[in-house]
């Protein structure tokens, strides 16, 4: 009801600002699907760039909002679109984990070993935080465990950094 008001009031669906970069990542970061889908109708941008994730494929990514993600691929997302902390959207699921999310990114054309964001890839991303089924499901997928990129290197060093076994 919130948003539908402000939306009446005439609010610019597309202005950016905030820690998410727009209202469409902010609501993809809560995993708000029905305002998701509002948003889009409204016009938003689906590739709008911004934000800590930089994009609102990567905000639902960071959190692994499945439906969320779905909804913003059906809606045009660019999967492997550059930006945010963590480079892409397959490497901000990676940050935290999100093994569902890393899945449907990849079914969706996700580039596995692109380097960008402050680890460099999606595995190096995992390992920095020592989440080994992410690591798993990545070098099934076709990980390269060799690229080096990012603030340590390879995805070995990077977990040897971090003090993950």
């Amino acid at each position: 009801q919130v948003v539908d008001y402000h939306l009446a009031e005439g609010a610019e669906v597309n202005l950016s600002g905030g820690a998410y970069g727009s209202a469409l990542s902010s609501a993809a970061a809560g995993g708000k699907a029905t305002i998701v889908k509002r948003l889009l109708q409204e016009g938003a941008e689906v590739n709008a760039s911004g934000g800590a994730y930089g994009s609102p494929l990567s905000s639902a990514a960071n959190v692994g909002h499945v439906a969320t993600i779905e909804l913003l691929l059906a809606a045009g997302a660019e999967v492997n679109a550059i930006g945010g902390a963590y480079g892409t959207a397959l490497s901000t699921a990676a940050n935290n984990g999100q093994t569902e999310a890393i899945d449907l990114l990849l079914a969706a054309g996700a580039k596995i070993n692109t380097s960008a964001g402050a680890y460099g890839t999606a595995l190096n991303t995992a390992a920095n935080n020592g989440h080994t089924e992410a690591m798993e499901l990545l070098l099934v997928k076709g990980a390269d465990v060799n690229i080096s990129a990012g603030a340590y290197g390879t995805a070995l060093n990077t977990a040897a950094n971090n003090g993950h076994k």
